[in-house]
């Protein structure tokens, strides 16, 4: 499975961590060596949190089995598009899930015309959030996306979110990465509505969406 981008957090938090011990040891001043103690122990703490976090969530975790995408696929699924990263891996986890539906992979870019892909069961997103940075960005993907779905068809996003245990491992880099709400709102934007959630781990959430003009299965 590809690595999120947080996972580089915990390499560069130790790094920076040993780097602002070594200053502190070398300080002559009390108040200078105190405040460089208290951040080499934050930086330590960011570092090894998040080196954690990222093994159990890419290696131990249930994400990767991919068992649990079931709950928030439709109960039809024929036909169905990936828009993943290009390094992404899934492994035999998600065809054991989807079966025999026919599938195509794409890229997430939001200025893709995608209209060439048409009556789709579904369209899962998987870790595109630093290919659609701006919220406008996710906003012309979520109408690109609806144009394809049939008519109870879903959309599927499964994205690290900002939140408190996001925040808490990971430190300050989790800002760059948007929250749950902001996913729902461009979804809502582009005329989708939520029907379905799954919690994968504390820092994954998978998030189904269906055009709001279409009832829930």
């Amino acid at each position: 499975m590809k690595r999120s981008p947080l996972q580089r957090v915990p390499v560069v938090g130790l790094v920076l961590a040993a780097l602002t011990g070594w200053c502190a040891r070398r300080s002559r001043r009390a108040f200078p060596r105190g405040l460089l103690w208290v951040l080499s122990v934050l930086l330590a703490w960011f570092g090894a949190a998040g080196l954690v976090a990222s093994w159990w969530v890419h290696e131990a975790s249930e994400l990767r089995r991919w068992r649990w995408l079931s709950e928030l696929l439709p109960l039809r699924l024929r036909r169905y598009l990936v828009v993943a990263p290009r390094d992404m891996e899934f492994g035999p986890g998600l065809r054991e899930v989807t079966g025999s539906a026919h599938v195509t992979v794409v890229q997430p870019e939001p200025e893709r015309e995608w209209t060439v892909h048409k009556g789709l069961d579904a369209v899962l997103v998987v870790f595109a959030a630093d290919d659609m940075p701006e919220p406008g960005d996710r906003e012309r993907f979520f109408e690109q996306a609806r144009r394809t779905l049939r008519k109870d068809g879903r959309i599927v996003v499964v994205e690290q979110h900002r939140g408190p245990a996001t925040t808490a491992v990971f430190g300050p880099v989790a800002w760059r990465i948007p929250p749950r709400a902001e996913w729902e709102r461009a979804a809502t934007a582009a005329g989708l509505r939520l029907v379905a959630a799954r919690r994968v781990t504390p820092f994954v959430t998978g998030l189904a969406f269906t055009p709001l003009a279409h009832p829930v299965r």
